[in-house]
């Protein structure tokens, strides 16, 4: 008798869970492999970017190191070029005395201090930090004796705010005094004596011992007398030397300068 419809068992409702599963796993796995592919892909992609900026990174790093050893090093190489600049500056005067004549030994002077001028200038311009204030005190001088008096006064200002800076007293009171001289060669005889007087009283230089100030101010006024007295200023160049006169030892020190031959003012 061939079985009916009805006669056959029913489908269970409970399939095999290994079957399921396996069938999920057997469905979903297309899908599981190719999102496996684009997140190892990513993975990749992200590693290579990370790998590339850290080069980028690390190289960046490397240059700044290298172009800072390069920097130091071309500072001390400027250093000690300036360093010798200035020695020929501070020297070359001593080669021609003040009572050389010859015209053609002034124009020498003139042309070589020139040269030392523009090579300090320009070493000090490229490489700022490497100056210091007794290097633009001696540019100053220099600028003073080719009469560039505007460029001398700019130096000592320059010279003024490192010694000041620095707290160093004598190096404050020379720049001063100096651009007290330009002044005078200018011919702005208030200016120049305005710096005199600060170039005395050391203004501005904090912690500086009163017996310092007090033992500055002969040779000080000394100057001072002697650019009055160049000027045609005997009246205050006078003044100036009675003050020495009242300093220890000053009255000796006012001999000698009222004794020498080109003291114009009696």
């Amino acid at each position: 008798m061939t079985p009916t419809n009805d006669s056959l068992p029913a489908p269970s409702s409970d399939s095999s869970p290994t079957e399921a599963t396996e069938a999920t796993e057997a469905s979903n796995e297309p899908e599981t492999s190719a999102t496996a592919r684009a997140a190892r892909a990513r993975h990749a992609i992200n590693i290579g970017v990370i790998i590339a900026v850290a080069g980028l990174i690390f190289s960046g790093v490397t240059y700044v190191f290298n172009r800072r050893d390069q920097q130091k090093a071309d500072e001390r190489r400027a250093r000690t070029e300036l360093t010798e600049v200035i020695g020929d500056i501070v020297a070359l005067p001593r080669l021609y005395p003040n009572n050389q004549v010859d015209a053609f030994a002034n124009s020498q002077f003139r042309s070589e201090m020139v040269v030392l001028v523009g090579a300090a200038e320009r070493l000090t311009s490229e490489f700022p930090q490497i100056a210091g204030p007794a290097d633009y005190l001696a540019l100053g001088y220099a600028n003073n004796n080719l009469l560039n008096l505007t460029s001398a006064i700019d130096e000592f200002a320059r010279a003024e705010d490192l010694a000041l800076v620095a707290g160093d007293a004598g190096l404050t009171a020379a720049a001063r005094f100096n651009a007290g001289i330009s002044y005078f060669l200018l011919g702005q005889l208030p200016r120049g004596r305005r710096m005199f007087t600060r170039a005395l009283s050391l203004s501005g230089l904090d912690g500086v011992p009163d017996s310092v100030v007090v033992a500055q101010q002969p040779s000080i006024r000394t100057s001072w007398a002697l650019a009055e007295a160049t000027v045609g200023q005997c009246i205050e160049a006078r003044r100036q030397l009675a003050v020495v006169a009242n300093t220890p030892g000053g009255a000796q020190v006012v001999n000698q300068v009222r004794s020498q031959p080109s003291w114009p003012c009696g």
